[in-house]
């Protein structure tokens, strides 16, 4: 399976708006944050988090997609394989 997203490691750091996702020091993605609401802000901080640790997590589920046992497993296989047509743009089929 193509990767197509950028490659590096994506990490987090603050901006005057609230948290930036970044790989190679250029932003992807931005996060803003709320001046008044602290839940809302953890939220946002978790949310930046999670997409910063995207691309690892989706190699992780193409190495498990490729162990899954369709036969015992058929609906773990399919959703497992849902998720990377999801993260990668793609319509593969079940293998």
């Amino acid at each position: 399976m193509e990767t197509k997203h950028t490659e590096g490691t994506w990490k987090t750091g603050p901006c005057t708006e609230g948290i930036e996702v970044f790989v190679r020091g250029t932003a992807i993605a931005r996060c803003p944050k709320s001046f008044s609401d602290e839940e809302f802000n953890k939220e946002v901080e978790a949310n930046a988090k999670l997409i910063a640790a995207a691309p690892e997590l989706l190699e992780a589920l193409k190495e498990a997609y490729e162990h899954i046992d369709s036969y015992f497993f058929p609906e773990l296989k399919e959703k497992c394989l849902k998720a990377i047509n999801k993260a990668t743009l793609t319509n593969l089929k079940m293998s």
